[in-house]
C-alpha cells in the first residue's frame, strides 16, 4: 500500500516536502499497521493513517531520527485511535429508551402469571365448596387443622385429607385448563 500525496493548502517549499514525504513513504506502513489492528475497516484505517500523517507532521520537522520519528507517529496513532475510542463512547441514546435490561420484572413473565392466574382462579371455582373453604382457611389464611376442623364440624385428620384431595383435584383442573388454553408459553 502506497501513501497517498496530496497537496495541503499552505504547503511547505519543496524540500521540506520532499523531507515530510520521505517520511510518509518510509512510515506509512509501520502507521497503517498500528491503526489497522485496532481498526476492522480498511477504509477507515487509511483515513486514519492519513490523519496521523497531517497532524505529526508538522511537528516532526526535518527530523533525521528515524526512531523518534516512529516514536513520535506511533503515539499519534494510539492518541487517534483514543480519540475515536472516545468519540463512540459518548453516542447519544433516544430519551426514553433505556440501555439496559430494567430491575423490574420481565413482562413474558407477567403475561404469564395473569395467565397462570386466570387459569387458577378457574381451576379453584370447579371445586367443590367444602374444598374451596378448606384451601382458603388453611392455605390463604394459615389456620391450623384443628381451627379449621372446629368451624366445620370435622376432625382434624378429616381436614387434612380434605385438604389433600382438593389440592390433588386443583393440580388436575389447572394442568387441564392450562394444556387447552393458548399461553405465552406455548402450550396448546
Amino acid at each position: 500500500m502506497t501513501p497517498p500525496l496530496s497537496r495541503r493548502e499552505g504547503a511547505p517549499d519543496p524540500a521540506e516536502r520532499s523531507s515530510a514525504d520521505e517520511t510518509v513513504r518510509r512510515n506509512w506502513s509501520f502507521v497503517f499497521r498500528i491503526i489497522s489492528s485496532s481498526v476492522r475497516q480498511t477504509w477507515e484505517s487509511e483515513e486514519l493513517t492519513q490523519e496521523v500523517f497531517a497532524r505529526a507532521l508538522p511537528h516532526l520537522g526535518d527530523r533525521q531520527d528515524d526512531e523518534r520519528s516512529r516514536a513520535y507517529l506511533a503515539q499519534a496513532a494510539r492518541n487517534i485511535l483514543r480519540d475515536r475510542w472516545r468519540h463512540r463512547q459518548y453516542v447519544t441514546v433516544e430519551t426514553g429508551v433505556p440501555d439496559a435490561p430494567g430491575s423490574g420484572p420481565d413482562p413474558e413473565l407477567i403475561a404469564v402469571a395473569e395467565s397462570d392466574r386466570a387459569v387458577l382462579v378457574a381451576a379453584l371455582r370447579r371445586l367443590p365448596e367444602e374444598q374451596r373453604i378448606v384451601l382458603r382457611l388453611r392455605v390463604l389464611e394459615g389456620l391450623p387443622a384443628a381451627e379449621v376442623a372446629a368451624r366445620l364440624g370435622r376432625n382434624a385428620d378429616a381436614v387434612r385429607q380434605l385438604q389433600h384431595r382438593a389440592l390433588l383435584r386443583l393440580r388436575d383442573e389447572f394442568l387441564s385448563a392450562a394444556a387447552a388454553s393458548p399461553t405465552p408459553r406455548g402450550r396448546s
